[in-house]
C-alpha cells in the first residue's frame, strides 16, 4: 500500500496513506514567514540549521517520473 512517513530524529513522527502522490517531487527546506498568515515579524533576518536530510523512495510500482522545465527527470 502507498504511503508517507515521516521521521524527525529517527523516529517515526507521522505516516500518511491518503492522497499519497505518484508522481517523484522535489525536496524544498527554507525558511519563509508568510505576510499575516503568522503575525508580524519582529526580526530582519532569521536562520534554519538542517543538519541533515535523508530522503527515501519507496519506489512503488504505479510510480512516474516526469520531466522538469530544464528537462531533467525527476
Amino acid at each position: 500500500d502507498a504511503k508517507v512517513e515521516f521521521y524527525i530524529d529517527g523516529n517515526l513522527f507521522k505516516t500518511i496513506t491518503t492522497d499519497v502522490p505518484f508522481i517523484k517531487g522535489q525536496f524544498w527546506a527554507g525558511v519563509w514567514f508568510p505576510n499575516n498568515w503568522a503575525g508580524q515579524p519582529e526580526f530582519d533576518t532569521d536562520y534554519l540549521l538542517i543538519d541533515w536530510v535523508k530522503i527515501k523512495p519507496f519506489n512503488q510500482p504505479n510510480d512516474e517520473l516526469r520531466r522538469t522545465d530544464s528537462g531533467h527527470l525527476q
